[in-house]
C-alpha cells in the first residue's frame, strides 16, 4: 500500500518555515546587539543581507558603536526581515493547508498570493531601508565621512521576478479552486 507522504512533508516544511522566521530575526538582532556574535558571525560566514552588506561596506565593528546606535541599526535592518517574515508566515499557512489536504482552496490561493506580494515588498523595504541604515550608522561621523548608501542588485531583480511568478501562480490556483468547486457540484 502506497501512503501519501505529501501531508507529512508539508507539515514538516511548515514547521521549518516557522523556525526560519524565528532564526533570521534573532540572528539579525544578534549581529547588532551581541558583541560576541560578531566573531562567530565572521568566522562562519553567516549573513543577513542588509546588515552584513553595510557592515562590510562601512568597515564597521558593531561592538564599537554606542548601544543606542546598535539598537537603532537592529530595528532598521529588521524592517525588511519583518516584511519577509509576513510572507513566510503565509507560506507556512499554505503548507499547513496542504498538510490538511486543502490543495484547491481559495485560502491556499490567498496565502500564495500574499507570499508573492511580501517578497516584492521585502525587496522594496530593503531598497528603502538601506539609505536610512547607512545614514544612521554614519551620522556621528565627522562631516565628509557620512554616507548614504543605495543599492539594487541582480538578486533583487530575480526576487521581484519570482514574486511576480508566485502572484500569477496564485491567481491560477484561485481559478483552479473555483473550477474544482464547480466540478464538485456536478459529482
Amino acid at each position: 500500500m502506497v501512503t501519501d507522504r505529501l501531508p507529512v512533508l508539508s507539515q514538516r516544511m511548515a514547521t521549518l518555515t516557522l523556525w526560519l522566521v524565528i532564526g533570521m530575526l534573532l540572528l539579525n538582532a544578534a549581529v547588532w546587539l551581541v558583541p560576541a556574535w560578531q566573531d562567530l558571525h565572521a568566522r562562519h560566514g553567516l549573513s543577513f543581507s542588509l546588515s552584513d552588506s553595510l557592515i562590510a561596506a562601512l568597515a564597521l565593528e558593531p561592538a564599537a558603536l554606542p548601544w543606542w546606535q546598535r539598537l537603532g541599526a537592529a530595528v532598521l535592518s529588521a524592517i525588511p526581515l519583518l516584511v519577509l517574515s509576513g510572507g513566510l508566515l503565509h507560506l507556512r499557512a499554505l503548507l499547513r493547508n496542504y498538510a490538511g489536504g486543502q490543495y484547491f482552496s481559495p485560502q491556499s490561493a490567498t496565502h500564495m498570493g500574499r507570499l508573492g506580494q511580501a517578497v516584492a515588498l521585502w525587496v522594496l523595504a530593503t531598497f528603502l531601508c538601506e539609505p536610512l541604515l547607512s545614514a544612521w550608522l554614519t551620522f556621528t561621523n565627522p562631516p565628509g565621512e557620512r554616507l548614504i548608501s543605495l543599492g539594487f542588485d541582480s538578486g533583487s531583480i530575480v526576487a521581484l521576478f519570482l514574486a511576480a511568478c508566485v502572484v500569477v501562480i496564485a491567481r491560477i490556483l484561485r481559478r483552479a479552486s473555483e473550477l474544482h468547486a464547480e466540478n464538485q457540484q456536478f459529482v
